[in-house]
């Protein structure tokens, strides 16, 4: 993992020196949820979170150019009605983290405006555990699960999305991330969840060139 990581980085700063790309930073809500197989009462809600990561640009010419990026993303889902601790009225929420790496295609449809499309990589930093927030009646509890290698390693998805350009340094973007692979390896026993899980992310932000 550890070699992906630097060989991406790396990519990100031969680009930017060599090829005069700008390099910056992006960020912003993550509205993350698991698409399943499991029956509409036990299906997860959208969970809030947040991203952050650096890219740069590479134009290609005729409007186009391409965006590789580096980008921590927390993900996971939401529950109203699960089997959890043998309490169905239990709230469980569930955070995954994820290194992502996207390289995406840009297009400028129009002035400023510019849609988006790519494959994107995803590295799950903490494979052998979860990190679960439950609520049954009054109380809440907060705990990590270690799961061992339930959890995928990788995760493959497509990436859609539109930018708007509003200052020469500054693009407001929004993306959907769908999941493309599988993101759990066998049935998951703390809450109701089967293989069929991929992930799900919308992503509302903004990206700042800072050189």
């Amino acid at each position: 993992m550890k070699k992906i990581l630097f060989t991406c980085l790396y990519l990100v700063v031969m680009a930017t020196t060599y090829g005069q790309s700008p390099i910056g930073i992006k960020g912003g809500f993550n509205g993350s949820s698991m698409i399943s197989d499991l029956p509409d009462e036990f299906k997860g809600r959208i969970k809030p979170s947040y991203y952050i990561g650096i890219f740069t640009e590479i134009d290609l010419g005729s409007g186009f150019e391409l965006q590789p990026e580096l980008v921590y993303s927390r993900q996971g889902d939401k529950y109203r009605n699960v089997d959890f601790k043998s309490d169905l009225n239990a709230e469980v929420s569930s955070t995954l983290n994820y290194l992502n790496i996207p390289i995406v295609a840009k297009y400028r449809i129009w002035r400023d405006f510019s849609v988006l499309c790519g494959p994107q990589l995803g590295i799950n930093i903490n494979r052998n555990e979860i990190d679960i927030k439950s609520k049954i009646g009054g109380s809440t509890t907060h705990e990590v699960y270690e799961i061992g290698d339930l959890l995928r390693a990788c995760d493959l998805s497509l990436v859609v999305g539109l930018e708007y350009t509003v200052l020469p340094y500054l693009d407001i973007t929004a993306r959907y991330n769908y999941g493309l692979t599988h993101a759990l390896d066998s049935d998951f026993g703390l809450v109701k969840m089967s293989t069929m899980a991929k992930n799900s992310v919308i992503q509302l932000g903004v990206a700042i060139r800072i050189l």
